[in-house]
């Protein structure tokens, strides 16, 4: 019997170990969610200063590529940082990756279409509360039996998405011409990204 209990307790010690670890190295924790921001601030900075003052006949361009490669950026490095782990803490975060992306991909489609139906109607200015609510769909649905921070960084960007599509809708016209999405970027998908990686990190054991 008394064989039996240790069993029993270094079973649950394995266990919670396991349910750790993934959490610790799960997909967009720690570094790759500070990276992410900072790459989210830059797009920011490059939309402002040079693709805005651009020609009309090459905006719409310009700010699909800088954003296009924001994200291309931030989900590259992210999967890196997944390859670049040993075994077999890689074959985890591999796992944990994919979960992820088939729990998220309907809202980043969602995103995409929208953004093409912007673009299409020369009304790019508007799109950004709609990201920050694909966004933070996305990030509650990989969240889902993961680590509760992260669950809180999805209803964040919600309240700020919807936060931002009220003003933008009933708010004066003034808000829209002087770009309050674009500047909401840099709290939002910027800073609230840094804020998080750095609590995941730190719990992670930075």
């Amino acid at each position: 019997m008394q064989d039996e209990l240790v069993q029993a307790e270094q079973h649950l010690r394995v266990i919670r170990e396991a349910v750790t670890k993934s959490k610790a190295i799960g997909n967009f924790a720690g570094i790759s969610a500070v990276y992410a921001g900072v790459a989210a601030i830059a797009g920011a900075v490059v939309q402002r200063l040079w693709v805005l003052p651009s020609p009309g006949s090459r905006h719409d361009f310009a700010f699909a590529v800088d954003w296009l490669v924001v994200v291309l950026a931030a989900v590259g490095f992210d999967y890196w940082h997944v390859l670049s782990r040993a075994e077999p803490e890689r074959s985890l975060a591999v796992r944990l990756f994919r979960h992820s992306a088939r729990a998220a991909w309907p809202s980043l489609l969602f995103g995409i279409t929208l953004t093409i139906a912007f673009l299409r109607e020369g009304r790019s200015d508007l799109v950004y509360p709609y990201w920050m609510l694909c966004y933070g769909s996305a990030v509650s649905a990989a969240a889902l039996g993961g680590a509760k921070e992260l669950a809180w960084l999805g209803r964040a960007f919600l309240a700020c998405g919807a936060g931002l599509l009220l003003a933008q809708t009933f708010g004066p016209p003034q808000l829209v011409r002087a770009q309050l999405g674009l500047a909401a970027m840099i709290p939002t998908f910027g800073l609230l990204n840094i804020g998080y990686g750095i609590l995941a990190g730190r719990r992670a054991g930075w």
